[in-house]
């Protein structure tokens, strides 16, 4: 089940509780803890589909103010193009970097069997860090969610071994510390700017971008989409949106 574009956090599996009829001996007791050794393997509970995200907190340290996953910082090649997951997966073209710039109803497509999405991004040299959306339409918490659905996916797949270029997506009100929590200095990064000039606002987009720069102080800056008027392009490296492309006729 799910509340709009957010899995509901469902409880963790337990076994079932004994009846009060059933006899609780010590070799009873003992021979269930035998029978059951194999459910308490991260296999097992993976394999109930646990909704409550412990397999993957469970694998990366967390920021001791609002808890939000710490990313490491990526130094590594810059890609020599950005496309959508669902456009390169069947290709792999190695030196793509995957992306999941599109609406949050399709990401957690991914999101939901994060094996089989780790294991198309495999393929691939480095990819970019999800993106869930944080509008002026959402609450305060279902931002904050995003934001640390974001960052967890990023730092889940570095504690696996995996490059991964973190997305740093931010909010309307951007004043607030929690989006940037966990976030790393001195990294390339990613940002999109898909849909502000039409549906955002330029003016405090642009004041965002500016933080970013003056708390994170990346490298490097994948810039997704087109450029805003005012930017500061410096340090920038501008990737086109695949999107319109592919309307256009590219594959």
């Amino acid at each position: 089940m799910k509340y709009g574009y957010y899995p509901l956090q469902n409880t963790l599996p337990f076994p079932e509780l004994p009846s009060e009829e059933e006899n609780l001996s010590a070799e009873t007791t003992a021979q269930k803890a035998a029978a059951n050794e194999s459910d308490t393997t991260i296999e097992a509970i993976l394999g109930h589909k646990d909704a409550t995200l412990l397999f993957m907190t469970m694998a990366v340290s967390m920021t001791s103010k609002n808890e939000m996953p710490i990313v490491r910082a990526y130094t590594g090649e810059i890609p020599s193009d950005i496309r959508g997951i669902h456009r390169v997966a069947p290709y792999k073209p190695y030196h793509i970097a995957p992306h999941f710039y599109f609406d949050d109803s399709r990401i957690l497509q991914y999101w939901n069997k994060p094996f089989e999405t780790e294991k198309l991004l495999s393929n691939f040299k480095v990819s970019i860090g999800m993106d869930f959306s944080m509008t002026n339409e959402m609450t305060r918490p279902q931002k904050m969610y995003s934001s640390f659905l974001n960052k967890l996916w990023v730092a889940w797949l570095q504690s696996r071994g995996h490059n991964v270029i973190p997305n740093v997506s931010f909010p309307d009100k951007w004043e607030e510390d929690y989006w940037l929590e966990g976030w790393p200095k001195h990294s390339v990064i990613a940002i999109s700017s898909v849909g502000v000039t039409r549906h955002g606002n330029p003016k405090e987009w642009l004041k965002a971008v500016k933080r970013i720069r003056e708390e994170l102080m990346p490298i490097r800056i994948l810039r997704y989409g087109s450029i805003i008027p005012g930017e500061d392009t410096e340090n920038c490296i501008y990737f086109a949106n695949d999107n319109n492309r592919s309307a256009n006729g590219w594959q």
